[in-house]
């Protein structure tokens, strides 16, 4: 998504041919289809969800391109991503309407064998009201019933799934719809519920089991899923929606889409994403005027530090490992900076890093390990930390750069890096009231490991633990076009 959110603006969509290729290697797949399924969101549904907005589709190679030329036995797709014209998009939505009453009414009509004629004289007209996704829910619990009863199940197991069926369809009958009979509501649900799990697949990435550190080919055959994605790729990819998608159906459908996250609790502090709601509010900040009507503007002011853009800050850190080391192109580090709100979290912190907790959700004959410090942050609220995952990182000279708003940060006191995959601590702790935003000029401004190692020639307490006062601040005048130039560069870890 970084490739095509990167590359596909600039292809003309008037002239015929132009496309976008991608090769994905890490993987077992060797369709388009499987690759999909491969890659963030793990459907194709999920695809096509977001290529209808982003207006691309996506096609096969010619034959004679599309064959592997790996020698080592990798399995390769090749994809080319094509843009869309969008003169049709009225009578898409229309034929969405038109299968979603379909699906309805087969629905309604397949409860109809599975409750009782009694029953059925009750639910018929509250059916009609329902959303399809309410129907299937409602679908999946009586059919479970039915299942249960067919296959000899215990009659008290019976009876609790029929009693957990009916208890369901109540609760759905008390839940507030506005217009509940219209569609275009339950397509901007669907819209809105679509565009939360992704949020919740690209802010969080995963770390490897502590099987998948055993081997090199573990992560690819036990189907880990890489964190490519970071906060950045989510935000980049509502902005180009909202760019390419100018219909009144879109805008409809997009509305207030992250005004509902930031005001909502069950949202914004749901395990995991709270801690990452200060990275999405600086994303968010630096996309503002290409958001479109997604975040309101008085909701904005207050999440997006009253429209003040987030910069650049450098430090350089002290690592704990050897972060240059090649591991085999799968287990190098991912990294992402976490801020930290006092030393007690901190040491907390500390403890658990590295160390590994039986996944409950497993029985113990599989012995199932997850991280225990990913456990532990998913357990701490937002005050207490933050990760923020869109990183630069400079192998030469271990400086470390990241996007903030430094006004905001006196909750913060520390800055630790973490290793994604495994979510191990990688780097001694620095004050973020010592990162600084300015860089040394240099002859070639455009590059940022030739900054960072002028800068470190700057450091006059190497023999100090507490690597962080790097910059002299005396060179304010020589370093705005140096930060300006390296700001516009630094788009990738």
């Amino acid at each position: 998504w970084n490739i095509l959110l990167s590359c596909t603006p600039h292809l003309d969509t008037n002239t015929p041919g132009t496309f976008v290729q991608t090769e994905n290697i890490v993987g077992l797949a060797d369709t388009i289809e499987n690759m999909m399924i491969e890659e963030l969101p793990y459907s194709v549904e999920g695809h096509q969800f977001l290529m209808k907005f982003l207006k691309l589709k996506s096609a096969a190679l010619p034959p004679a391109l599309s064959e592997s030329d790996s020698t080592s036995g990798e399995k390769i797709v090749r994809t080319r991503w094509v843009p869309t014209v969008s003169e049709r998009e009225g009578e898409e939505y229309k034929k969405y309407h038109l299968d979603q009453n379909l699906k309805k009414a087969r629905l309604i009509d397949d409860l109809k064998s599975l409750v009782s004629k009694r029953k059925w004289e009750i639910m018929k007209p509250e059916l009609r009201k329902m959303w399809r996704r309410e129907l299937e829910m409602l679908h999946d619990a009586f059919t479970d019933c039915e299942r249960l009863k067919r296959d000899g199940g215990n009659p008290e197991a019976v009876a609790f799934a029929l009693q957990e069926a009916e208890s369901l369809y109540s609760r759905l009958l008390l839940t507030e719809k506005e217009n509940s009979d219209s569609t275009e509501n339950e397509e901007r649900a669907d819209f809105m519920s679509q565009v939360y799990q992704i949020m919740e697949m690209m802010l969080v990435g995963k770390p490897m089991t502590s099987s998948m550190l055993k081997d090199i080919h573990n992560p690819v055959n036990m189907s880990y899923a890489w964190p490519k994605s970071t906060t950045a790729t989510f935000v980049e990819l509502l902005a180009r929606m909202s760019e390419v998608s100018v219909s009144a159906q879109f805008k409809a459908l997009s509305k207030d889409v992250l005004t509902k996250f930031f005001i909502s609790k069950d949202l914004s502090q749901h395990p995991h994403i709270r801690n990452r709601t200060f990275a999405l509010r600086c994303e968010c900040a630096l996309r503002y005027t290409r958001l479109g009507d997604m975040l309101d503007k008085k909701i904005a002011r207050k999440v997006l530090f009253d429209f003040v853009p987030p910069q650049y800050y450098y430090a350089q850190v002290q690592p704990l490992k050897d972060l240059r080391k090649q591991k085999s192109g799968i287990f190098e580090p991912s990294l992402a900076a976490v801020l930290v709100n006092n030393l007690e979290t901190l040491t907390s912190m500390k403890k658990v890093s590295g160390k590994w907790i039986l996944n409950e959700e497993y029985s113990q004959d599989s012995e199932v390990y997850d991280s225990a410090l990913f456990t532990w942050i998913g357990k701490r609220n937002s005050v207490r930390l933050q990760v923020i995952d869109n990183v630069c990182f400079d192998l030469k000279t271990n400086v470390v750069g990241l996007m903030l708003p430094m006004k905001s940060l006196i909750t913060y006191k520390y800055i630790v890096l973490v290793d994604v995959q495994t979510y191990e601590i990688v780097t001694e702790p620095n004050l973020v009231s010592d990162l600084r935003n300015k860089l040394v000029k240099t002859k070639n401004k455009s590059e940022f490991a030739s900054a960072s190692r002028d800068m470190s020639l700057n450091y006059k307490n190497k023999k100090k633990r507490k690597q962080i006062g790097i910059f002299d601040e005396k060179n304010d005048s020589s370093n705005r076009k140096a930060t300006k130039s390296m700001n516009s560069s630094m788009k990738a870890r």
